[in-house]
């Protein structure tokens, strides 16, 4: 009976171990912004701002965080993207903005390429690590469309309306898999690939919200210290977990499991 017992309790242990974290309070990762047109990029974690920089290319809007920061400019033929460390130290680099009069906001990656959504040509554009256009991956009907982030669970895309107050979710071909509404103004839209859910901005507000991936709002953060009214890109550090770390969890378990009973 003894021995049953400590099965029951491994058991628990190791699924406990597996159950994700509770929500935290405030936002829990660095989540990188872009404001309006030449106003700069911030870092917001918790409930402030924990570092900012000015732009070292113009009219950045959209914007990509993995190894470094990489920002692409808006529309016309003089905005310029730049890449720049984590910490905001500008490394020379710089991106011409090609095609122009997409009218290019938030940005997105999937570890291999990257993405942004074009306002005024209503498409999702696909590009290299270097911002060089490689095609377009779909068109919309409509108008309004403004943020864009990518879910590495199921190889979709989440697109925000702007005036509408809605987030929508696309599979890569552009195929409308559900929506739900926010009924407010958002701009960029970012997925926390370290809980799968989804933050949003409130437009002429320091406000972010934090929604499910079904559309449940979790909490709306007020972030000190921020004009958040010029928020239209951002992006969570694009890390995911190797395939094979889940598993290798799960069998060093199983071995301090093993090793246990033999005692």
């Amino acid at each position: 009976m003894y021995g049953m017992e400590k099965t029951v309790f491994f058991i628990a242990i190791l699924i406990l171990s597996l159950i994700p974290q509770a929500i935290a309070v405030g936002i829990p990762n660095e989540l990188y912004v872009t404001k309006w047109q030449g106003y700069g990029i911030e870092v917001i974690q918790g409930s402030s701002v924990v570092r900012s920089w000015a732009p070292s290319g113009s009219a950045e809007l959209a914007i990509v965080v993995d190894n470094t920061v990489k920002t692409y400019g808006y529309t016309n033929s003089g905005s310029k993207g730049a890449e720049y460390t984590l910490s905001g130290t500008y490394t020379g680099t710089q991106y011409t903005v090609n095609p122009a009069s997409y009218g290019f906001h938030d940005g997105a990656t999937d570890g291999t390429y990257y993405y942004s959504w074009g306002y005024f040509s209503n498409s999702l554009e696909k590009f290299d690590k270097n911002w060089n256009r490689i095609e377009t991956m779909f068109t919309l009907t409509g108008t309004d469309r403004l943020g864009v982030t990518y879910d590495p669970t199921d190889d979709t895309f989440w697109i925000t309306c702007w005036s509408q107050g809605r987030v929508e979710h696309y599979t890569r071909s552009g195929s409308l898999l559900g929506s739900f509404n926010t009924n407010t103004y958002s701009g960029m839209i970012a997925l926390d690939y370290t809980d799968n859910t989804l933050w949003t901005v409130v437009y002429s507000s320091n406000a972010f919200k934090q929604y499910s991936k079904s559309g449940v709002l979790l909490q709306t953060v007020s972030v000190t210290g921020l004009n958040a009214g010029y928020i239209y890109g951002g992006e969570f550090r694009y890390l995911i977990p190797e395939p094979g770390t889940f598993v290798l969890l799960l069998l060093a378990s199983l071995f301090c499991t093993l090793r246990f009973f033999k005692k």
